[in-house]
């Protein structure tokens, strides 16, 4: 059974339903120029009174919420096997360690880089760049309430940063699935919930790597709207003088 939607700004069909906006992905050795006011493609977005007060799909949508929340009572080792058994070709429960990871987003960020072979082109990157020689800028940088990862040489390793990205699924991607012989460290920055505390907006299993940082900016919040937050995240990110970042 098929729910379908009449209207002019509801989706008529579920192909229409499950219809997103394409964006094209490549690999380059610099960063594109802003976009300029002209080049900029207006969007029309046509879902997004579809959960409104008296659409058809909001009790829909509460009965998802409310059923997915039953789950927070269960043990997260208990979930994943129960998952993995339920779903084999996520591969997170299969013999290969390197594509474990906690949700679904780390398995589409994974197929996402082996389709551009996102691996063999951050390594052709770095075999041509200069070592580093920023060590003193690094020294100094600003800390941005994180600690600098430790056990990763700095010389010719790789970067990245996950912003807005907690609990981290896609950072667990980068690093179980990069090269043995690649130096990889990372730094988050994701908005922090008070009312959990902010362990609980990374996985554990990230907060407790040394090469991996938790920034929550200079507010304590991981706000990205507060520029001050960005700014030094940014400093503290490009501390290393790494190779190359992403």
């Amino acid at each position: 059974q098929f729910l379908y939607f009449i209207g002019p700004s509801m989706p008529r069909t579920p192909a229409e339903l499950e219809a997103t906006v394409d964006f094209k992905l490549q690999v380059a050795s610099s960063l594109p120029q802003p976009l300029s006011q002209a080049d900029r493609v207006a969007l029309t977005d046509t879902h997004r009174g579809m959960y409104r007060d008296g659409t058809p799909l909001l009790h829909v949508r509460d009965a998802v919420i409310a059923q997915k929340s039953k789950l927070d009572a269960f043990d997260d080792a208990a979930y994943h096997h129960v998952r993995d058994r339920i779903f084999p070709l996520a591969h997170s429960g299969v013999s290969d360690r390197r594509a474990r990871f906690s949700n679904r987003a780390g398995h589409k960020l994974n197929q996402a880089m082996t389709q551009l072979g996102m691996w063999d082109a951050v390594t052709v990157l770095r075999r041509g760049q200069p070592a580093s020689s920023h060590r003193t800028e690094a020294a100094e940088a600003p800390t941005c309430g994180a600690e600098d990862p430790e056990n990763v040489v700095r010389r010719r390793s790789v970067t990245f940063v996950d912003i807005c990205g907690g609990p981290g699924a896609f950072s667990q991607a980068l690093f179980q699935t990069a090269p043995k012989k690649v130096k990889v460290r990372g730094f988050g920055l994701t908005l922090m919930d008070r009312h959990v505390g902010a362990d609980a907006g990374w996985y554990p299993q990230l907060t407790k790597r040394r090469d991996f940082a938790v920034s929550f900016g200079v507010d304590g919040r991981g706000d990205i709207y507060n520029p001050a937050n960005v700014e030094c995240f940014c400093s503290l990110a490009n501390g290393g003088g790494d190779a190359g970042a992403a």
